[in-house]
């Protein structure tokens, strides 16, 4: 930038008219957090200084700079460089750890801690950040997400853009961007400009965003960022800080007048106590909650998440949220739907850099924070998280690798689930493709589809979620065949198909001329009662004829030529009645069922000698009688 050249240049100029050398103005710069400044100014003395063995703490100092802009890949080559000159405080394995595991590099990550942690054995900062790494780690082993995470590149710009915030049917984010109306100076700790809102609105019939426009009623000079709105008291809170280095950070309110679609002047909240720096400010729906971040004292330590209630026109004094902060840093809340918070923490076990957390308020207790996971945490900072009304999509905000630059604002929203079923129908008999078969799909929300099959007797269909289905199969001629499915707690896209593992082919049986044999029917001795294991195969031909809905059967029973004629025609007669009285109460039509009793008029072995002779002429069977 033009201006920040301009002002280096100027403070060399100074810097060599009191006599002072650039290392120690650069020096001064870092120790003031002017982290670009410093990069400059450094980089200015090693010009002049190339003894790179008596640079070791300058290198260092550059690396760190380059950490605290979010420059991860720059700060690692100059850790390195730094560790080539014999930089020797234990802090440089800790601090190249760190980068590494922001950049996803895991296994190097663990290499450097390791070494740390063998020159400050049980440093609790570096126990940790092995953690976080050994935490990364172990995602190789999740399921798929149930989200897809975008980039949304046309909100984006290759400076700091982060915050996207639902506000009626826009969107309301921060950005550090120069162009489109934001400013031209520049921002001494990071090199990019001041901090504004912007508003804007996805196009549904161009498919795309329109372009974004600066809310000039809700920005001021220097930064302001994280924008929070309350729909139900029309009021807005966002943080804005003052000054060239961003000091002096307060909460800012502004109300929307929404017949004139405009903002009142915005005016800083009082809060009651001392008076302390607060950010990140996120409102209840209603109004009455304000939770913000603070460095306040009697915090657990870092920057810790408060909340405030509605006192009139007023705010009661800040509590600390004590189940969801740590020591180190929590930052970002989001308050969604009375019950749940959303927000961030280096604190907790976790990916590497801000990770993005949840806590549900269950009897008046806060949850322990519950790590939200990739794709919504990865390697670098991630944060700021909003959902819609139903929580099928929102936005979050991170600057992880492979975004336009910085911070980007990125969408999500829950992948569509592809369901379907294929499968084929042969003849049972010869295996060929029976091709024409009308296929049906039940569904237990009442749904009904069908289909035929094609040339090579192959159907599909297209499956809804949380669905228990059955596929029927009918075809002239043919016993019809059906299967059940459930799509019941699938959570991602899959084809029930023999490939997959799923077995929905047919081979369907052509009716016979002839009677078929009931398998495994059993009486007590003289008598026509079905014994128990009988069931099994008249459930078979329950469902057969469930299958086969215009098939009509007649039901035979034949005995033995033991025993007396007369006795064994009756017996036969009431054993094939109570078979009919079994399909009947397992629903079966009764007009569509008749039986008959042969006695020992059909043997199939004439003068039979064997116990198993007399089994098979004494027999089951039933044969379509409407073909």
């Amino acid at each position: 930038m033009k201006s920040t050249t301009i002002i280096i240049l100027m403070l060399l100029t100074v810097c060599t008219a009191w006599g002072q050398s650039r290392k120690e103005l650069a020096d001064k710069a870092f120790d003031h957090k002017e982290y670009f400044a410093a990069i400059q100014l450094y980089q200015k003395h090693l010009e002049k200084d190339r003894n790179a063995d008596k640079n070791g703490d300058v290198y260092f100092n550059i690396a760190e700079s380059y950490r605290h802009l979010l420059d991860y890949k720059a700060a690692l080559e100059w850790y390195n460089k730094a560790e080539a000159a014999q930089y020797e405080l234990p802090n440089l394995h800790f601090q190249k750890g760190r980068v590494l595991l922001n950049l996803g590099e895991y296994d190097q990550a663990k290499k450097s801690l390791d070494e740390f942690l063998q020159l400050q054995p049980n440093d609790k900062d570096g126990v940790r950040l092995k953690a976080n790494v050994d935490f990364a780690l172990s995602m190789k082993n999740d399921p798929p997400s149930l989200f897809t995470v975008i980039n949304e590149q046309l909100l984006n710009t290759s400076l700091s853009d982060y915050g996207a915030y639902y506000f009626e049917d826009k969107v309301v984010f921060t950005s550090s961007r120069t162009e489109d109306g934001g400013g031209d100076k520049t921002y001494m700790v990071d090199g990019q400009g001041f901090s504004n809102f912007f508003l804007a609105s996805y196009n549904n019939e161009s498919k795309t965003w329109d372009s974004p426009s600066k809310i000039g009623a809700l920005s001021s000079t220097y930064n302001d960022g994280v924008f929070t709105y309350s729909p139900d008291t029309k009021m807005a809170y966002f943080t804005q800080c003052s000054g060239e280095k961003g000091e002096k950070c307060r909460i800012m309110q502004s109300s929307y007048i929404a017949s004139a679609k405009s903002w009142s002047a915005p005016e800083p909240i009082n809060f009651p106590g001392e008076q302390v720096e607060m950010v990140h400010p996120s409102v209840s729906k209603d109004g009455n909650w304000l939770w913000v971040v603070s460095r306040k004292a009697e915090g657990k330590g870092g920057s810790d998440i408060w909340v405030m209630e509605r006192r009139g026109l007023g705010w009661g004094e800040p509590v600390n949220v004590e189940a969801i902060n740590s020591e180190f840093d929590e930052a970002y809340p989001v308050f969604y739907n009375d019950t749940t918070l959303y927000f961030s923490s280096n604190g907790f076990t976790g990916m590497g850099g801000l990770d993005l957390f949840v806590s549900v308020k269950r009897d008046g207790k806060w949850t322990k924070p519950s790590n939200l996971r990739a794709p919504f945490n990865s390697n670098a900072d991630d944060f700021l998280m909003v959902f819609n009304k139903d929580k099928s999509e929102g936005y979050f905000s991170s600057n992880r690798n492979g975004g336009k630059g910085s911070d980007d604002v990125y969408s999500f929203f829950l992948t569509p689930i592809n369901l379907t079923v294929n499968g084929n129908v042969k003849d049972v008999d010869g295996l060929s493709p029976l091709a024409g078969v009308k296929v049906y799909l039940t569904g237990s929300d009442g749904s009904l589809d069908s289909t035929l099959t094609d040339a090579n007797g192959n159907y599909s269909f297209v499956l809804d979620k949380n669905v228990d289905y059955k596929i029927n199969v009918n075809l002239p001629e043919y016993f019809g065949d059906s299967k059940k499915l459930t799509t019941q707690g699938e959570l991602y896209s899959k084809d029930f198909s023999k490939g997959n593992g799923y077995d929905f082919d047919f081979a369907l049986m052509r009716i016979p001329k002839t009677e078929i044999t009931i398998d495994d029917i059993y009486y007590d001795y003289n008598s026509a009662v079905l014994r128990p294991e009988s069931m099994t195969s008249l459930d078979k031909l329950v469902k057969l004829l469930d299958d086969s809905p215009d098939v009509q059967v007649l039901i035979n029973s034949h005995s033995d030529e033991r025993g007396d004629d007369k006795y064994n025609l009756k017996l036969s007669e009431e054993r094939a009645k109570s078979v009919v009285d079994y399909l009947i109460i397992k629903g079966i039509n009764p007009t569509r069922l008749s039986s008959k009793g042969w006695g020992e008029t059909a043997l199939l072995i004439k003068k039979a000698q064997t116990e198993e002779e007399h089994q098979q002429n004494r027999r089951t069977t039933f044969k379509v009688v409407n073909q």
